[in-house]
């Protein structure tokens, strides 16, 4: 059996794309960025990138690209979640 993601576990990068499951929405992805904010307190350069994110006066980008961000921001945080609710499905 060949695996198509073959290249799922290899390090995230800078431009990775994540693509959370839809059956998590952006209110628990936002409880869940709180959770891990609350958890990860020292990390200054994470939680500098997040407040940069949520400073802006203008709106949020569309629900799927803003669901995107909010789990690419909680990957800064808890980079295994990250993976695991952004990694391709299961077949």
């Amino acid at each position: 059996m060949r695996d198509k993601y073959e290249n799922k576990n290899q390090q995230t990068h800078a431009g990775q794309v994540f693509d959370p499951p839809a059956w998590l929405s952006s209110e628990n992805l936002e409880n869940l960025l709180l959770a891990a904010i609350d958890a990860n307190p020292g990390e200054q350069v994470a939680l500098a990138i997040i407040d940069e994110y949520f400073a802006g006066d203008d709106a949020f980008e569309p629900e799927p690209q803003h669901r995107q961000v909010l789990l690419c921001l909680l990957s800064l945080l808890w980079p295994c979640l990250g993976d695991l609710l952004g990694c391709p499905p299961a077949e």
